[in-house]
C-alpha cells in the first residue's frame, strides 16, 4: 500500500492510495467465495457455480464492489494515522488500474489551514460576580419547606399563602385577519401565589377570587394574548415550623440543625452564581474569539451542518417537531449570522485544541466525577469513569471545559456586577440587532462533538464506467 496526501489550504484535500495486485486478492478472494455461496444457476447446486463462470457473467459487479470494500477497509485508518479530522463525507473521484494494481483517488474535506489571531495578549473579559444574600436563602429554605406544608382545600383566595388550581385556554388576536383570533387549550396548572418567581401581574389576579369562578386575563405587556381562566380548586398553605426538625426532613438526616442547612443552601446558591458568570465570561471569549477571526474561510459542508445544526436547536427550543420542514427556509432566513458563528467556532475550538494540546485524561475525569458524584448515587467512580469515558458527548464537554481554562488563564477580568453586566449585554443586544437584524441571544452556540463518524461506500453510490479505469461524471459519496 502506497498512500500520497495532496493538500489544499481551503482543506479540499485528496488521497491518492495505490493498492498492490496482492493487497486486493484477498478482498477479491472473499467477494467471489461469498458470490459461490449464495449464486443459483439452473445445472448446479447451490455453492458449487465454478468462479470462472461467476466471473464471466458477474466480475465487473463483483469487483466494483470489491473496491468499495477495499477503500472502505483502508481509508478510516489512514484517516486515523493521519489525524485527519473530516467535515463531510469522503468522494471516490476516481480509480486508475495499472498492471500493479488500482490506485483510488479519494477527496475529502478537512478543516482548512488558517491563523487564529492573537488571544494570549488581547482577551479581556467582564467577571459576573455575586455574594449570596441571606433573603436568598430564606427563600430557597422557604421553597424546600413548602413541600412539607399541609394543605387545606377553601373556597376563595385570601392571600398570597394559597395553591390555585385552575384551566386555561389561550386566545392569539390577528386584527388582520377576519376571525379576529384563534385559541388553544393549555389543559389544567396548579401554582403557588407566593413563588418568588411567579410573575405579580399574574398572580394577583388569583386574589379573593373563588373556586369555579371564571374570568378574562390580558397580559398588558402582551396584548395579542388573552387569557380565559377558570378556577378549579383552592387550597390554602399551612407552612411547617422550621427548625432543626425539619432541616433533618428536608436534608434526609444529612443535617442536624437548620444552621448546617442554611449553610449547605448559602454554597449552593453561590455555586450556581460562581456557574452562571462561568458560562459568561467563556460566552464572552467565544464572541471575542469569532469576531477576531470573522474571515476565516468556511467550507460550504461545514455551513451545511451548521444550518442543520441551528434548526435542530431552534425548534427544540419552540417545540416544533425536527421533521417539520415547512419552515426551515424561513427560519434561516431570520437566522443572521448564528449559524456562521456555529460553523466557525467549530473550526476555531477544532484548531484551539491543537494549539494549545488539549486532552482529555484521567485526572480530568476523575475530578468530574467527584464533583458530580451526587448524581451518580449507587455506582463506585471507578465504575462512573468507565460511563464517562465511553460517552463522547460528557468527554467532548470536558475538552471544551478544559479549553476555557486555559484560555480564561489568559485573560485579563474586569470584576463586575450581575446588574450591570445585564445592563451592558442589552445594549449589545441592541447594537447587534440594528446592524444584523436579528436577535443573537435567542440560541446558544451549539456544543459539536469533534469526532468523526466512521464512513462507508455503499453499492449504489459508485458506478464504475465501462473501462473500469475511472469513476462517472458523478461524484459518488462515502456513506456514513
Amino acid at each position: 500500500m502506497e498512500k500520497t496526501i495532496i493538500e489544499n489550504e481551503n482543506g479540499e484535500n485528496k488521497l491518492e492510495l495505490f493498492i498492490s495486485n496482492e493487497e486486493i486478492k484477498p478482498f477479491l478472494d472473499k467477494a467471489y467465495a461469498e458470490a459461490q455461496k449464495n449464486m443459483k444457476i439452473p445445472g448446479f447446486r447451490p455453492g458449487h457455480v465454478p468462479q470462472n463462470m461467476i466471473k464471466n457473467m458477474y466480475g465487473k459487479a463483483i469487483e466494483a464492489d470489491t473496491n468499495i470494500d477495499i477503500v472502505n477497509d483502508y481509508f478510516p485508518r489512514i484517516a486515523a494515522e493521519e489525524n485527519i479530522i473530516l467535515l463531510s463525507n469522503p468522494n471516490l473521484l476516481d480509480i486508475q488500474k495499472t498492471d500493479e494494481g488500482i490506485k483510488y483517488i479519494i477527496g475529502y474535506q478537512t478543516i482548512p489551514d488558517f491563523q487564529i489571531k492573537d488571544y494570549k495578549d488581547n482577551l479581556t473579559v467582564f467577571e459576573p460576580v455575586h455574594i449570596v444574600q441571606s433573603e436568598e436563602i430564606e427563600n430557597k429554605l422557604d421553597e424546600l419547606a413548602f413541600n412539607f406544608a399541609e394543605k387545606e382545600p377553601a373556597e376563595i383566595v385570601e392571600s398570597l399563602s394559597y395553591t390555585v388550581k385552575f384551566n386555561i385556554i389561550t386566545h392569539h388576536h390577528h386584527e388582520e385577519e377576519e376571525e379576529g383570533h384563534d385559541h388553544e387549550d393549555s389543559g389544567t396548572d396548579e401554582i403557588y401565589l407566593s413563588h418568588p418567581q411567579l410573575d405579580h401581574e399574574f398572580r394577583d389576579i388569583f386574589l379573593n377570587r373563588k373556586v369555579n369562578e371564571k374570568f378574562d386575563f390580558t397580559p398588558e405587556n402582551d396584548p395579542t394574548h388573552s387569557y380565559e381562566i377558570e378556577i378549579t380548586g383552592i387550597s390554602r398553605i399551612i407552612p411547617p415550623i422550621i427548625d432543626d426538625e425539619l432541616a433533618k426532613k428536608i436534608s434526609q438526616n444529612k443535617f442536624d440543625t437548620l444552621e448546617e442547612l442554611r449553610n449547605s443552601i448559602e454554597l449552593e446558591l453561590q455555586d450556581a452564581w460562581d456557574e452562571e458568570s462561568r458560562h459568561e465570561m467563556e460566552d464572552q471569549i467565544r464572541e471575542f474569539l469569532i469576531q477576531e477571526n470573522w474571515d476565516i474561510y468556511i467550507p460550504e459542508q461545514l455551513m451545511q451542518i451548521s444550518n442543520l445544526d441551528y434548526l435542530k436547536s431552534v425548534k427544540k427550543h419552540y417545540n416544533i417537531p425536527e421533521n417539520e420542514t415547512n419552515l426551515d427556509a424561513t427560519l434561516l432566513q431570520y437566522a443572521g449570522d448564528m449559524p456562521k458563528k456555529i460553523a466557525l467556532w467549530d473550526l476555531l475550538r477544532t484548531k484551539l485544541y491543537k494549539l494549545e494540546n488539549v486532552e482529555v485524561e484521567d485526572s480530568d475525569i476523575d475530578a468530574f466525577v467527584e464533583k458530580q458524584s451526587q448524581y451518580f448515587q449507587g455506582l463506585s467512580p471507578e465504575a462512573t469513569a468507565d460511563i464517562i469515558r465511553k460517552n463522547a458527548d460528557l468527554l467532548a464537554r470536558l475538552k471544551e471545559d478544559k479549553l476555557f481554562e486555559i484560555l480564561l488563564g489568559y485573560a485579563t477580568t474586569e470584576e463586575i456586577s450581575f446588574d450591570d453586566y445585564a445592563v451592558k449585554k442589552q445594549i449589545q443586544a441592541r447594537e447587534n440587532e440594528s446592524t444584523a437584524n436579528t436577535d443573537n441571544d435567542e440560541i446558544d452556540i451549539i456544543e459539536e462533538d469533534d469526532t468523526t463518524e466512521s464512513m462507508e461506500f455503499t453499492d449504489d453510490e459508485m458506478e464504475i464506467n465501462d473501462n473500469e479505469s475511472s469513476m462517472t461524471d458523478d461524484e459518488e459519496e462515502i456513506k456514513e
